[in-house]
Order: C-alpha cells, then sequence, then structure tokens
C-alpha cells in the first residue's frame, strides 16, 4: 500500500498497518509501513487468545497486518505489537482509513501532474484542506457533495479549485442509503 511513511514513533494504543517480514519460532519480526525505517516485533503470545504453536500457520511473509502497539521502547526505537488484541471493527476501520489516504493522495497527484505543480504547492493545498477537513479524503468527499463553495473561503487559487471538483467528482462516489418503511399513526 502507498502511504506516506513518517520519521517519528507509534505512540502505545496506536493501530498500525504492517507487512511480515520475517518468521520466528517465539514470534514475527514486521515492517511499519507508516514509519520510516522501523521494524516491529510481534510475540506469539499476541498473535491469537489460544496457544500458538506454529506461528506460520497464523501469519505468512509478506501478509499486511493490523496490529495494535503495546509497548514503544524511544531509546532503543522498538516496538511491541498485538494481533489480538485487535477486534474485527478496529481492523475495518484502520483499513478503510488507509485505502481512502491513498486515494486522496492518488487524487492530489494528479491534480499536480494536470495543473504541472510543484511539490511545495500540492503540499500547502494539502496543508489547508486536512486544517479545515481533518484529513484530505473527507474534504473531497464534501467537494463532491456540495461542490466547490465548500473550500472556496480557505484560500486555494481557483484554478486548482476547479480541477479538485471536477476530479473528485469523477473518481469518488458517495454512498447512498435508502430506508423504507411504514409508519402508522392512530390517534
Amino acid at each position: 500500500m502507498d502511504i506516506q511513511p513518517s520519521d517519528e514513533l507509534p505512540e502505545k494504543g496506536e493501530l498500525i498497518l504492517a507487512t511480515v517480514l520475517e518468521i520466528q519460532a517465539h514470534g514475527v519480526y514486521v515492517d511499519l509501513e507508516e514509519f520510516v525505517n522501523l521494524k516491529g516485533y510481534l510475540h506469539r503470545s499476541e498473535i491469537s487468545t489460544g496457544w500458538v504453536r506454529h506461528v506460520e500457520r497464523h501469519v505468512r511473509v509478506g501478509q499486511k497486518i493490523v496490529l495494535k502497539v503495546t509497548r514503544v521502547n524511544v531509546n532503543r526505537r522498538e516496538v511491541d505489537l498485538s494481533l489480538r488484541q485487535v477486534t474485527q471493527e478496529e481492523r475495518r476501520r484502520k483499513i478503510i482509513d488507509v485505502k481512502q489516504t491513498e486515494k486522496a493522495n492518488a487524487l492530489l497527484e494528479e491534480t499536480k501532474t494536470k495543473l504541472n505543480l510543484s511539490d511545495e504547492e500540492i503540499k500547502i493545498v494539502e496543508d489547508k484542506l486536512e486544517r479545515k477537513f481533518g484529513n484530505v479524503y473527507k474534504a473531497l468527499e464534501t467537494i463532491t457533495k456540495d461542490g466547490i463553495n465548500a473550500i472556496e473561503e480557505i484560500g486555494i487559487q481557483s484554478n486548482i479549485q476547479d480541477t479538485i471538483e471536477q476530479i473528485s467528482k469523477e473518481r469518488i462516489t458517495i454512498p447512498e442509503i435508502t430506508i423504507k418503511g411504514v409508519i402508522e399513526v392512530s390517534c
């Protein structure tokens, strides 16, 4: 997955996406994709709620998994992780978040290419969208729903606004929910 790595360390309790690098008898070494040159360790006792005799039956090399940070040693840059403490809902939300971030990055990259913008210019646009909406994908969703009016007041050049609106409307579909029911009212 194409996510922007960070130089910082994760915090205890944080959910992170990792790729299995090496399986050993007592645990698994993983690459923490959201962090630059940072590896983590998943002890076999944190893989499943039951006794794990063969680690390779639960994970495989190259597999991407969502893990929870259980301990961070800042001085040694060591991160201990848990798979068993991650609920299905947390896993689902993290995967959706990663996919939305990737999609937002791709749409901004398309805007950058289409308008021949520099890295600095697109970073300024990204920062303004994040400040206003919390994250870029939410901003692009809002633009798709409400049009360019959603971002007019944040100080982005009009040609960039128009391009972002056009690309957002082409690439982002807003889910619709239809609820049907019968209401019986008596007095």
